[in-house]
């Protein structure tokens, strides 16, 4: 006799079923299986659901069983549980190199390894006082271009708006207009970076978020060997280095008047020094990372606090305020 229409297919469907539908919470009886399967057009009798279950257990799939009043069946093969899905769905949310508008695709997609009775619990029950990722979706495209540059190993071409750590390494050069480079790795420190080697055979760093027109070349990578100038050369070590430099603790002194003082304990390491300086001022000393945000936290507080030591953090200051003033300081309607 011809075998019903999806007879064949019925333990693809059982199997679906136990994926999307129990776990160790949430077992389901032979009776609720064979309904389950019914309401998808497949038929569900008992002596088959038996035979299909031994099968799906003899070819390795995860289906357990619980003995209670009834005997029970779910599945068990989830590689996450639900702390772990929990987690990750925090760390999605929260985290500020995935495009806002990804995340829900990503949750919803994490939620999709446990079974739905569950995936309510997956999500996280707090509300999230982070930024929304910074990172937008043309960066992230570009991210995923260059991963696949690297693994192919081919050069790309783009052009570059400046760099954001231009500075930080007596190596770093003007960046052209449009450029070739050999893409090695990329970085995350508070935004992508992409640390490759420009046509002179210079280490570069590049903001993923200033690259346009970013283009895979098919044209081979220079060898990192060469680029590095020696045969034992650690490009990660290397950028380890540079990166953490950015982020060393600088012993710093500033003066605050004292109405600002409260304002700066706030901002700087809780055991900061502070003595008094006379005439309503006060003398702070602190370890803080010498880093753009501070600069700029200093320059919209100049009036109330000022920074006296290292000199040359205080020249740098110095010429940051004079750019601005030259930029910004002058009477257009006068001129």
């Amino acid at each position: 006799m011809a075998g019903t229409p999806l007879q064949k297919e019925r333990p693809l469907y059982l199997l679906r079923i136990l994926c999307e539908r129990t776990d160790a919470e949430h077992p389901m009886s032979l009776a609720e299986l064979g309904a389950a399967l019914e309401q998808l057009g497949v038929p569900g009798e008992r002596k088959a659901l038996y035979r299909d279950l031994r099968a799906l257990t003899q070819a390795g799939f995860s289906v357990r069983t619980v003995r209670s009043r009834d005997v029970r069946y779910y599945w068990d093969g989830s590689p996450f549980s639900r702390q772990d899905l929990m987690l990750l769905s925090n760390l999605i949310r929260i985290s500020s190199s995935v495009p806002r508008k990804r995340k829900p695709e990503l949750e919803k997609k994490l939620r999709s390894f446990t079974a739905l009775p569950r995936q309510r619990d997956c999500v996280a029950e707090y509300l999230s006082v982070f930024p929304d990722g910074t990172v937008t979706e043309r960066t992230y495209s570009n991210v995923e271009r260059l991963i696949d540059a690297i693994r192919g190993g081919k050069k790309v071409r783009f052009s570059h708006k400046g760099s954001a750590l231009r500075d930080m390494t007596p190596r770093r050069k003007a960046v052209q207009a449009v450029q070739t480079v050999s893409p090695y790795r990329l970085v995350w420190s508070e935004g992508y970076y992409l640390v490759g080697a420009d046509e002179n055979g210079e280490l570069c760093f590049y903001s993923a978020d200033r690259i346009e027109g970013l283009t895979v070349t098919d044209r081979t990578v220079a060898d990192l060997r060469e680029i590095g100038g020696d045969l034992d050369f650690d490009l990660d070590q290397y950028v380890k280095g540079v990166f953490s430099s950015l982020e060393d603790p600088v012993h710093m002194i500033f003066r605050v008047s004292e109405a600002f003082l409260s304002a700066a304990e706030r901002r700087f390491p809780s055991d900061s020094v502070i003595e008094s300086a006379g005439e309503s001022h006060y003398l702070l000393t602190c370890d803080v990372p010498a880093d753009d945000g501070l600069f700029a936290w200093l320059l919209l507080h100049s009036g109330d606090i000022r920074l006296l030591y290292p000199d040359p953090l205080v020249r740098r200051l110095e010429d940051l305020a004079k750019g601005a003033f030259a930029l910004y300081g002058r009477n257009d309607a006068a001129e």
